[in-house]
């Protein structure tokens, strides 16, 4: 759970990103057209986020098939770390 007085990044993707509040720290995966592009950015993305010093990532979800679910598979295990 992300708190109010932690520092905020989204993972998004190109058609939503500027929906998100600007307080964050939003870091573009790619677009949802691409999910191939999307999971060779996953991992240099979650490596901008350590740059930008921030305690708590939110992330858009995935579709669970295909390309889409090992992006899943691979955040549910960061998450874990």
């Amino acid at each position: 759970d992300c708190h109010a007085t932690q520092r905020v990044g989204v993972l998004a993707t190109k058609e939503f990103a500027d929906r998100y509040q600007h307080s964050a720290s939003i870091v573009v995966l790619g677009s949802r057209r691409s999910l191939a592009g999307c999971a060779r950015n996953l991992f240099p993305a979650l490596r901008q986020f350590d740059k930008l010093k921030v305690d708590c990532i939110i992330t858009e979800s995935f579709p669970l098939r295909g390309i889409g679910r090992a992006i899943m598979d691979r955040l549910m295990r960061v998450a874990q770390v």
